[in-house]
């Protein structure tokens, strides 16, 4: 009998299903990755009853990943990512999607961060597999990690949800600035207290998981990516993707739970160490101590500009000059995260600023 953790995925076209499968076969063998199928006859039921039903067919259900557009699947003629979320949502099962719709800019208007849903991508499923390999291994270390949590006495466990994530990501000294980014987000609070008692630790590891991965990792402040990571350190997007370069900050990368090492995220306080440690006021100065040679990060609005910051549309460096923040729908705690001023110009009609 195989009782590793299942990854189910929802796909109504056999070879976008099967390319899944063998990307993802590549990639780990410590999941049992099944493609739905419906075991149960049709009958009146509304899909989300009967969708409740099915996945109960499932030894242990880790992550579901879907494809939005699901009319095709069998037994279920016109299913739709919206059931698949609100089934996975009342069962605590975090959920992923993948879609055409998501290449380009109307991928990053579906794409908001803190609606507890984590989108993908389009349809390179190479590439699709691989963070669903990272999501599966986030969540599986989230749910030993809560589990572990659980079994201490109440006085030892972390006293408030930002302590609590802190310890989850592995650095308890993060929870100040933690607590900012949850400042701002009434909707992790309603789910924690609107929990069913059944299940509640998987419940709250899914709730958790999804925020550290689709909030807190996603806007500049605790983690940078390596295009905020340049910016901050004043270091050039294409000097800082050397490997030389890179080695210079190794100490300073995460390696908790949904670490990618095709895409690695820094630790910004250890950042600021490390410069501290060494006596210099930007990353530029420390590579040069080290003998390299690489530009400054300049502002993509304005070249004349060294940036400093992170566009969240344009997902490139910008200067505070040519840039807007306090933007109302991120974090407090992302000071880094702007947009830049074109791309402002553009939203500023859709955004309550």
């Amino acid at each position: 009998m195989n009782n590793k953790p299942v990854i189910l995925i929802f796909e109504d076209t056999i070879d976008n299903a099967s390319s899944l499968e063998r990307n993802l076969a590549k990639l780990s063998a410590d999941f049992d990755v099944q493609i739905f199928s419906a075991k149960d006859n049709d009958s009146s039921e509304s899909f989300v009853e009967r969708l409740t039903l099915e996945l109960n067919h499932y030894h242990e259900i880790l992550l579901i990943v879907s494809d939005m557009d699901l009319s095709k699947t069998d037994k279920f003629k016109g299913l739709t990512d919206a059931v698949i979320f609100r089934v996975a949502h009342e069962l605590g099962l975090p959920t992923a999607y993948y879609s055409t719709a998501l290449s380009g800019s109307e991928g990053r208007r579906l794409d908001q961060a803190g609606d507890g849903r984590i989108l993908l991508g389009s349809t390179d499923y190479e590439q699709i597999a691989q963070r669903i390999s990272v999501l599966a291994n986030g969540f599986q270390s989230i749910n030993a990690l809560m589990e572990e949590i659980a079994a201490n006495p109440v006085d030892k466990r972390p006293q408030s949800p930002a302590d609590l994530i802190a310890q989850l990501i592995g650095r308890k000294e993060t929870a100040d600035r933690i607590n900012l980014y949850l400042s701002g987000d009434q909707r992790i609070a309603a789910e924690i207290l609107s929990s069913p008692k059944d299940g509640r630790i998987k419940r709250h590891a899914t709730i958790f998981g999804t925020w550290i991965y689709d909030s807190l990792m996603r806007y500049p402040g605790v983690f940078l990516n390596c295009v905020s990571a340049a910016s901050y350190l004043n270091i050039s997007v294409d000097d800082f993707n050397r490997e030389d370069v890179r080695a210079v900050f190794e100490k300073c990368k995460y390696f908790g739970p949904f670490a990618d090492e095709h895409s690695p995220l820094y630790w910004r306080d250890e950042i600021d160490r490390l410069l501290a440690n060494s006596n210099v006021d930007s990353g530029l100065e420390l590579v040069e101590i080290h003998g390299l040679n690489v530009s400054p990060c300049m502002c993509s609005v304005d070249q004349s500009l060294e940036a400093g910051y992170y566009c969240m549309v344009t997902e490139m460096p910008v200067s505070f000059e040519r840039s807007v923040g306090n933007i109302s729908t991120f974090p407090p705690g992302a000071d880094l995260a702007r947009l830049a001023e074109p791309v402002y110009d553009e939203l500023s009609p859709w955004l309550s600023v």
